[in-house]
């Protein structure tokens, strides 16, 4: 979790890398001066947080020096209290080499969305101050790796002739 999340949300709350980057990376790893770390340091309104996978929040059974899962992923323990957190984007890649009626049916995606929402619900109530979720994406796009060959939209386009039609996870 350092090498992802810590490395960006440490220097943004305390000034500087986590200290298991700074011992790995050694030298190799910027330092802040006691300039940059004041001016870092607190800098932000809000936290946006992009994802599409759950693995950092799957039960795991634990192991003799592992950390409890509730140490990693709740913000409220990790940094401060009542951080903001807007999760701005999320999506559910389906891959588009099946028949138009198969992609409007995803019901995966509607399952995915589901999970993600009830978990957002009980943080919620735990405490963490989660204040917006975004589902990306409204429309199928030309993916930066995968052009037309997988769909996040809650709408099926027809990139012929860009005919929009909504899948049963946008009803």
């Amino acid at each position: 979790m350092d090498f992802e999340l810590g490395w960006f949300m440490e220097p943004l709350m305390h000034g500087e890398y986590p200290e298991s980057m700074r011992r790995l990376v050694k030298d190799r790893l910027p330092v802040f001066t006691p300039e940059q770390n004041e001016l870092v340091k607190g800098s932000f309104d809000f936290i946006g947080i992009n994802y599409y996978t759950s693995r950092y929040a799957k039960s795991i059974p634990s192991t003799p020096n592992a950390a409890p899962a509730s140490c990693l992923v709740d913000p409220n323990k990790n940094y401060s209290k009542n951080l903001t957190i807007y999760i701005t984007e999320n999506g559910y890649p389906q891959k588009s080499n099946m028949s138009i009626s198969e992609e409007l049916k995803d019901q995966s995606r509607i399952e995915f969305v589901q999970k993600h929402l009830h978990q957002l619900q009980i943080a919620i109530k735990n405490g963490v101050n989660v204040k917006g979720y975004f589902y990306y994406s409204l429309l199928d796009s030309l993916e930066w790796g995968d052009a037309s060959t997988v769909g996040f939209g809650l709408y099926h386009v027809d990139f012929k002739n860009f005919t929009r039609t909504s899948k049963e996870s946008a009803k």
